[in-house]
């Protein structure tokens, strides 16, 4: 939404204006008007504003003092000149400036609204300026490095799936190849003091990797990631994509790398000063294997480090005769208590609903021993207590003890049944609770328009009122009312008017000034367009009635 404000010391013609342009069919252009150059710097210092359409001379400040102003304010505001008689030369310095334009007040008003429209096109187009981001090569490629890291992890934890690889990577501009395997690798910095500063960690994970990737490039193409426990993870590929890949092929990029670590190891130790241990596979492995893969390396990491001393070590996932403990092929019952949540802050209801229906069918399998079903209910419980006790929701009765204790339920598909129960709950109590909220938003909101119909109801004002951004109150209120706001306030304008009118104890201006109109013009032109006949017209009708 855009917000163009009206600057003009003669009401009338404020007032004119701004029921013209209110008139407009821009449901994204918000009009607010003031009747000063001071009283149009209190708007510039309340809110942000896109375009502002001003007099050039006014008593208490001109346009061009109240044009530095603006530019003060907010830069990228587009500034529209209105005059009534040229004066091409008090303005030309001005209209030097990017976004300023002039008008002739005796130019019309489908000049004004031409030139409004275009102003906002080209503002609409502004915001989808490529070169907004192109600004700085490395702010591109730290919002280009945040994104990637964003998607990846949703990845490594499952929360997406991999049947998009090929849309996702050309829409990122990334290298990588979704049709052919990958290699991957983890790396875990030892000796990083837990408390040190969160830029002094930051650093170390650049440098690192960084370093690592100077090593690799020449042979490799590859993309790193920081996960959330905060390893950096590599996704690696051979340079010449192009090529097929032979039978020997994988097993020699994974030597390669191997041996490349061992490099990168000493490297880190002698010219940053840290311990690094890696976690790699063995192999290329395909896009489908991405989350098991990983879980198999963290696991590696978890088990294998514990002395402090820089280590490399394999995931050997196809040797027969390798490390008997299974690596679960399924996200653990921790990553998916982590997604639960997710999809419970967020109400999600039917990814929430499928995932807990996964979960419960292998709780319940028989192959699922007694520890590791308690670990699973305590994970979905661990979920919607955690919900509970950040939102802490009314009106709803949850008996807390059945739901964390286990033991107490006569089978599991009772326990289960209890957590199902508590969680539709939530989500009822979220849904009542948003529209309760949303409900008393939009009566505050109307309360305040029928008490203060003389005064300052603008968008601006009324979500200040209610601490929303202006944009969003006026989406929620159309969606709770199915109507615009300002249709809503004129609605309500109109009503009280009438009433007034038929009562016949005030006059027609003052009426008119009761309901939020400044002059008598303005007020007759409003209630003319709305029922057809003046406002004198209406009252004469009523008393021949």
């Amino acid at each position: 939404m855009f917000r163009l404000l009206i600057v003009d010391d003669e009401e009338y013609i404020t007032d004119g204006l701004y029921e013209v342009i209110s008139g407009l069919d821009e449901p994204e252009l918000d009009v607010c008007k003031a009747y000063s150059a001071s009283e149009a710097l209190e708007w510039l210092g309340r809110t942000r504003i896109d375009i502002v359409l001003t007099d050039i001379r006014m008593p208490d400040m001109d346009g061009l003092e109240l044009f530095e102003r603006i530019k003060a304010h907010w830069p990228r505001c587009r500034t529209i000149f209105l005059t009534g008689y040229p004066e091409f030369g008090y303005v030309y310095h001005a209209i030097q400036s990017p976004g300023v334009s002039y008008l002739l007040k005796t130019e019309g008003y489908d000049k004004l609204i031409a030139k409004i429209t275009e102003t906002v096109r080209e503002l609409d187009e502004s915001l989808r300026m490529t070169d907004l981001q192109q600004r700085s090569q490395e702010l591109e490629e730290k919002l280009e490095s945040h994104l990637h890291g964003d998607y990846f992890r949703d990845l490594l934890t499952g929360k997406v799936p991999i049947t998009n690889l090929a849309f996702e990577f050309e829409e990122m501009g990334l290298q990588l190849d979704p049709d052919k395997p990958i290699l991957m690798t983890i790396c875990q910095i030892l000796d990083t003091d837990v408390d040190s500063l969160h830029a002094a960690r930051k650093d170390s994970l650049s440098s690192v990797c960084y370093l690592t990737d100077s090593f690799l490039s020449d042979q490799l193409r590859s993309t790193c990631v920081t996960d959330w426990r905060g390893n950096l993870v590599w996704f690696i590929q051979p340079l010449r994509l192009d090529e097929e890949y032979t039978d020997k092929e994988p097993i020699e990029i994974g030597r390669f790398v191997q041996g490349t670590l061992e490099l990168i190891q000493k490297a880190c130790t002698e010219s940053l000063g840290l311990s690094v241990a890696f976690a790699i596979n063995e192999s290329m492995r395909p896009w489908e294997e991405l989350v098991s893969c990983y879980e198999r390396l963290q696991q590696l990491l978890w088990l294998q480090i514990g002395d402090g001393v820089s280590m490399i070590v394999t995931d050997h996932s196809d040797d027969e005769e390798g490390d008997p403990r299974p690596f679960s092929q399924d996200r653990t019952p921790i990553q998916k208590a982590e997604l639960l949540i997710g999809y419970l802050e967020s109400g999600r209801k039917p990814q929430f609903e499928a995932l807990l229906e996964q979960w419960e069918q292998e709780l319940l399998a028989a192959n699922v021993d007694s520890m590791q079903a308690l670990e699973s209910y305590y994970a979905i419980t661990l979920a919607l207590l955690s919900h509970i006790n950040r939102w802490r929701p009314t009106n709803i009765k949850i008996e807390f003890g059945r739901l964390i204790r286990f033991d107490d339920h006569a089978t599991r598909s009772e326990a289960m049944a209890y957590a199902k129960e508590t969680a539709r709950m939530l989500f009822m109590a979220r849904h009542t609770e948003e529209r309760r909220r949303a409900g008393d938003i939009i009566d505050r909101v109307q309360a305040y328009i029928e008490d203060h119909l003389s005064g300052d109801l603008s968008l601006v004002r009324l979500s200040e009122l209610v601490h929303f951004n202006p944009a969003y109150l006026s989406r929620l209120f159309k969606q709770e009312c199915g109507v615009n706001l300002s249709t809503y306030i004129e609605d309500i304008r109109l009503r009280k008017a009438k009433d007034l009118l038929e009562r016949g104890e005030d006059k027609i201006h003052e009426v008119g000034a009761l309901v939020g109109y400044e002059t008598a013009h303005s007020f007759t032109r409003f209630f003319k367009k709305a029922i057809g006949v003046t406002p004198q017209e209406f009252r004469k009708a009523l008393s021949k009635k």
